[in-house]
């Protein structure tokens, strides 16, 4: 590999990790509602560039092509005891699933806000786009919510959903080393 090539990726992902610091999450409601949990958040970019959110998960649906999943849907895995990650944006399964989805992306304007809203069906469970759902091994008693945050000078694919949707997908590799992310522990 070009030392040129090693240098400028070595600085992207040092601007990426200084970025992330002008970006703030905020959590504007949660709400138990009859059977779900409801969480309004608030991403907020005090940067001078825009940024990307990895927020829009996809999925291969029966029948072949891809499928934007509803826009409340997150990740969700127990990573400890007691506590459920939320998560929007890219979360390997494992390094044998060679067929899974990176999210769609939603630009945010320099000094401007996004606002966000997921809903947990309830009982809460584990849920991953390409493993399905799993029963949670304890009580949840918090919630962390991470949002996946890419700098202005990723790439991106176009790919159009089943829904004639066109959509920005980032490039796998550029998400590996400039993914970053914006979270907070919420109690419930």
């Amino acid at each position: 590999m070009d030392s040129k090539y090693i240098v400028l990726i070595k600085r992207r992902i040092e601007k990426s990790r200084k970025l992330i610091e002008q970006i703030n999450l905020e959590v504007l409601s949660t709400a138990v509602k009859n059977t779900e949990i409801q969480i309004n958040y608030r991403i907020i970019n005090n940067s001078d560039e825009k940024i990307y959110l990895l927020s829009r998960l996809l999925y291969y649906p029966a029948g072949g092509g891809i499928q934007l999943c509803d826009p409340k849907d997150t990740i969700r895995l127990e990573e400890e005891s007691g506590v459920l990650t939320i998560i929007k944006g890219y979360s390997p399964v494992d390094e044998l699933v060679s067929f899974e989805l990176y999210p769609a992306i939603v630009e945010v304007k320099p000094k401007k806000d996004f606002d966000g809203a997921i809903h947990l069906k309830l009982p809460l469970s584990s849920w991953h786009p390409n493993l399905g759902a799993a029963k949670l091994k304890s009580e949840i008693k918090q919630l962390n919510l991470k949002i996946a945050i890419l700098p202005s000078f990723c790439t991106f694919n176009e790919i159009t959903s089943n829904k004639n949707e066109l959509l920005l997908q980032p490039i796998p590799g550029e998400v590996t080393l400039y993914q970053q992310w914006v979270s907070k522990r919420i109690t419930i």
